[in-house]
């Protein structure tokens, strides 16, 4: 797994598919969250970049 996360072995179809079993997820589930986290950033750099900031709630979040 470690050499995956460091980018020094590729992941095949079989690989992908033992990854979402031992989580039990499906394996379409493992490209949805990376998607949402993607389109996360790229929302936040267009706010950054339109002259939005983050909004101070008062909260430790």
């Amino acid at each position: 797994m470690g050499r995956i996360e460091r980018g020094e072995q590729a992941l095949s179809i079989d690989k992908i598919w033992h990854i979402a079993d031992a989580l039990g997820r499906d394996p379409a589930d493992l490209f949805s969250i990376s998607l949402d986290l993607d389109k996360m950033r790229r929302n936040k750099e267009q706010d950054k970049a339109e002259g939005f900031t983050d909004i101070d709630l008062g909260t430790n979040v």
